[in-house]
């Protein structure tokens, strides 16, 4: 499961792998959340915490935990019905 690390600074969100070599800067939480649902497998987000970078309201980052569970457990549904004879 891919871990990915989400910043927001009030204006932009980041949204880094785990490498820190891929990610996108995106304007918008529906954009954020369309870019997070185009992973092809389950993940893991986490909140960057730095100071400057972690402008989420509890609300928000509710949202974004709910979206990604609701995911995780579509893609982990797909998963096994392709593995059924």
């Amino acid at each position: 499961m891919e871990e990915l690390t989400i910043s927001y600074n009030g204006l932009s969100y980041l949204i880094l792998g785990s490498d820190e070599d891929s990610g996108a800067l995106l304007e918008t939480n529906s954009e954020c959340i369309n870019y997070l649902l185009s992973y092809c497998n389950p993940i893991k987000i986490k909140f960057d915490e730095t100071i400057g970078n972690n402008k989420f309201s509890e609300e928000d980052k509710k949202m974004f935990e709910k979206v990604i569970s609701n995911y995780n457990n579509l893609k982990n549904l797909e998963s096994a019905l392709n593995k059924s004879p």
